[in-house]
């Protein structure tokens, strides 16, 4: 209970299903001894799952739809783009992340009702490094869905400024065969902007599963935000932006 680990969910999940009831929003997380990993192979999907050379054709008509569409589209760019060195694709793929996601939004509600018991000053820190962290555990994933096409599918809007955006990525290879279905809770930020704030993969909310998660390790570290960040710190020094690492399991 020292670390961020994840506990092992009992509900069977594969690639190219998601076997959970779409409406459930509850958090069943991770296993022990391997720190967000399923926060890494699952948003993993919004990053590079449009990396085949032609997406599917959509019509995106919701505003939402279109903001989902369009960021996947900017994702394949960035990972087909030859002319830029692996730093640059870095930098790139960073701004990318933190222009397609409410990423203090996010920060602060994994934290639950410990964000109101943390100062200022601790927030602050918390939420830099938590972007930073999640920037790097979506970089080092960079690869793992490449040669994929997506379709967005539809969405339901549960509110004015909240919508479920849901895409099925599917190997070009074998139109035919499983597809993995990817749901986006897109938002709207203090401006007026469009982002996403959550998503959903083989039945997972993930910002759901990382408060989950992150409570657990407040519970045991007395509420420590502090602990919290520098937990998160050492598990991003031990991930390497590798694009050439990441291939299908």
């Amino acid at each position: 209970r020292g670390v961020i680990t994840t506990r092992r969910h009992r509900t069977t999940t594969r690639r190219g299903t998601d076997v959970m009831p779409a409406g459930n929003r509850k958090a069943t997380i991770f296993s022990s001894g391997r720190p967000v990993r399923m926060l890494i192979s699952a948003v993993f999907l919004l990053i590079s799952g449009a990396a085949a050379a032609t997406p599917a054709a959509t019509t995106a008509r919701d505003p939402a739809e279109a903001f989902v569409e369009q960021r996947l589209k900017v994702g394949y760019a960035i990972l087909t783009d030859q002319t830029l060195t692996e730093e640059q694709r870095r930098m790139k793929f960073r701004d990318f992340v933190l222009s397609a996601t409410d990423m203090q939004r996010i920060a602060l509600f994994t934290l639950g009702f410990y964000a109101g018991k943390s100062n200022a000053v601790e927030l602050k820190k918390f939420e830099s490094t938590y972007m930073e962290h999640a920037v790097v555990v979506y970089s080092a994933w960079l690869n793992r869905y490449r040669g994929e096409a997506f379709t967005v599918t539809g969405s339901v809007r549960r509110a004015p400024d909240d919508a479920t955006v849901n895409a099925d990525f599917i190997d070009p290879s074998d139109p035919n065969g499983p597809h993995s279905r990817v749901s986006f809770e897109v938002r709207k930020r203090s401006d007026g902007r469009l982002a996403i704030c959550d998503m959903r993969f083989g039945g997972i909310w993930l910002a759901l599963a990382e408060r989950a998660d992150f409570g657990e390790f407040l519970e045991h570290h007395n509420g420590s935000v502090a602990a919290l960040t520098g937990n998160l710190q050492s598990v991003a020094r031990a991930i390497v932006f590798d694009p050439r690492a990441a291939s299908h399991e």
